[in-house]
């Protein structure tokens, strides 16, 4: 399905509705996450929206709703060998993990807060900002997205294995396969077992 990105740009509920509307969230929506998955999706959208328009750091491409738009709209026409789409090969946890990875990956772009760090980190004498967000936004993920879900009272959700396994999902794109020691896809193929 060819859609216009710029539709999407003013309407929130109308991308939250494309973003379910996919074979992808479809599938995802089948999942039973404590608080439900729709709601889950749908407020995760929202906070991304809001944070948007908190994020005043302009050398930054979109990482709003039109992305993520764009990107679910791709994931839901991935195929794989004899032109099966993904979205139906997975089960109702892996679409969910998916398509949750997928809108919370860049998040950390979103926030500027030094608390999100896993680790502590000194911030004194930082003047960078924006270079700072895009080296440890994937770095910063686990706690930020657990923080918006304990918030909107999701906190059975936020200390699931499951929870655990889409944090490891998400931020694996911190790695690419030409780096000696990815450290995510291990640890996404050990929290597998526990949550799938």
């Amino acid at each position: 399905m060819a859609i216009n990105i710029l539709d999407f740009k003013t309407d929130l509920r109308v991308a939250s509705d494309f973003i379910l509307s996919t074979g992808l969230c479809r599938k995802a929506l089948k999942a039973s996450l404590p608080g439900g998955t729709a709601n889950i999706i749908r407020d995760i959208i929202q906070t991304i929206d809001m944070l948007v328009q908190s994020c005043h750091l302009p050398e930054f491409t979109d990482h709003g709703i039109s992305h993520l738009v764009s990107l679910i709209d791709r994931a839901d026409q991935w195929t794989v060998g004899d032109d099966t789409l993904l979205a139906e090969l997975l089960n109702p946890d892996e679409a969910a993990i998916l398509a949750l990875a997928i809108l919370t990956h860049d998040l950390g772009m979103l926030s500027q807060d030094p608390l999100d760090m896993e680790t502590a980190q000194s911030t004194k004498g930082m003047s960078n900002v924006a270079g700072w967000v895009r080296k440890t936004h994937c770095k910063r993920l686990r706690r930020l997205l657990k923080r918006i879900l304990e918030g909107a009272r999701y906190t059975e959700f936020a200390q699931s294995n499951f929870f655990n396994l889409l944090c490891h999902v998400a931020m694996a794109h911190e790695e690419w396969s030409w780096q000696k020691k990815p450290q995510h896809y291990p640890n996404i193929r050990k929290m597998a077992h526990n949550v799938l």
